[in-house]
């Protein structure tokens, strides 16, 4: 059994300009060929009728490409006999009579779908690859200028450090001479060398 899905009609054939239909709107998705008797289903899909008909027969009742039940909706339509979108099939045979004509005659005809090319213009791909470049290098820059920075602070504080220390060492030898000459001043006075 199809899952419950509820249908989001996003473009149906029933709010279409007809007088605007390309032949890629009307080919049936599921014969690559012209939309004949259209049978328009309410999650905006549609098929041929006899297309439809086959897929109804051998399936749930469910549109075969979004899988959305329509077993009320093809009950309703079949029992006021509006299961054809007369207003499509009507402009179809208005808009493109030999393709129709073509399709009722058994004249299978290859419709391929044209896709949407979308190219870029001439040195955009370029113009695009060098702004990125560009970014990545001033981000490069900048890390590089900030890790010198930390590393001549680094230099400068472990510099202080060292200065600090040698000062104090030197400080401490100037006392320990002092402290070393009181005594030996200390003990050369007070008591006599014996030999």
């Amino acid at each position: 059994m199809a899952p419950r899905r509820t249908s989001k009609i996003l473009k149906t054939f029933n709010k279409v300009d007809y007088k605007a239909l390309i032949l890629n709107d009307v080919l049936c998705p599921i014969c690559r060929s012209i939309l004949i008797e259209p049978v328009s289903l309410p999650c905006s899909h549609g098929f041929c009728s006899s297309c439809f008909d086959g897929t109804m027969e051998n399936a749930n009742l469910v549109c075969p490409l979004c899988r959305i039940r329509i077993g009320s909706w093809l009950r309703k339509a079949k029992k006021e006999a509006k299961l054809v979108n007369e207003e499509l099939w009507n402009a179809i045979k208005d808009k493109f009579p030999q393709q129709v004509k073509n399709k009722l005659n058994g004249i299978d005809e290859d419709f391929e779908e044209e896709p949407e090319i979308i190219v870029s213009y001439p040195g955009e791909i370029r113009k695009e690859y060098q702004i990125q470049k560009q970014k990545e290098d001033e981000e490069f820059r900048k890390k590089c200028e900030a890790d010198i920075r930390a590393s001549e602070e680094l230099i400068r504080k472990i510099k202080e450090e060292e200065d600090f220390e040698k000062a104090v060492l030197e400080e401490k030898l100037k006392l320990d001479e002092q402290v070393a000459k009181k005594i030996g001043r200390g003990i050369c006075v007070d008591q006599p060398i014996n030999f």
